[in-house]
């Protein structure tokens, strides 16, 4: 995992949090897409719309704890679907997300990612009952996994930065939803040339690890 260049937010208005936005960096973890998480949460990349972000199963797991930075405490809480191989929750904050992100934020919040895995993390009371709130539609299935550039009704390019988007289905905005299936179904009836077409073999072979890039020459993002 790898945290992005920018800062890291919450994403929602005076009804409260809807989500997290994760931002991206120019870096190997981040060109990939997500489809190691698709895999976790369940997710089904062969509907469209926002049932194609909908998780189907809970992979994540909450943690809470007192951490000192800078001899001050602070109260904060961690959620990742990263199997720590006996990592404390500590030092997943201290080696991947890197503490001192988290505590100069003025969101409260900062987190890391890559293909396979996320992990948020967040220190206050308020920011604290905000994470636990989107366990809980995590357990619900009631959240929605994806790119930010799955919303902007173009095909997705690797390079461009997109943020990684953990958002409380039930409240994402119904204009949102509509441009995810306008999205999905712009994909869906492009079709490329023949020439195009062997160059999307050849990035399939390169890729060969895992099917990234479908038969249309998009990045299974």
């Amino acid at each position: 995992m790898r945290p992005g260049c920018k800062k890291d937010t919450f994403i929602g208005d005076d009804n409260g949090v809807m989500g997290i936005s994760l931002s991206s960096d120019y870096c190997a973890e981040h060109e990939w897409g997500i489809k190691g998480i698709r895999d976790d949460f369940g997710i089904d990349s062969e509907k469209v719309g926002i049932d194609k972000r909908i998780i189907s199963k809970d992979g994540s797991t909450l943690h809470e704890f007192t951490k000192t930075y800078e001899k001050k405490k602070h109260k904060c809480a961690l959620l990742t679907n990263f199997d720590s191989y006996g990592w404390e929750p500590k030092e997943i904050l201290k080696r991947i997300i890197m503490e001192g992100r988290l505590f100069s934020s003025k969101t409260q919040l900062a987190g890391a990612w890559d293909e396979k895995h996320f992990a948020v993390a967040v220190y206050g009371d308020e920011a604290i009952e905000a994470l636990r709130g989107m366990k809980k539609s995590f357990e619900e299935k009631d959240m929605a996994i994806y790119l930010s550039s799955a919303t902007l009704g173009k095909r997705i390019n690797p390079f461009a930065g997109s943020a990684l988007h953990i958002c409380v289905a039930s409240k994402i905005p119904e204009e949102s939803k509509d441009d995810m299936y306008d999205h999905d179904m712009a994909r869906k009836e492009k079709k490329p040339s023949g020439a195009m077409k062997k160059v999307i073999e050849g990035l399939r072979a390169v890729a060969d690890v895992r099917p990234i890039i479908d038969e249309n020459g998009n990045i299974d993002a």
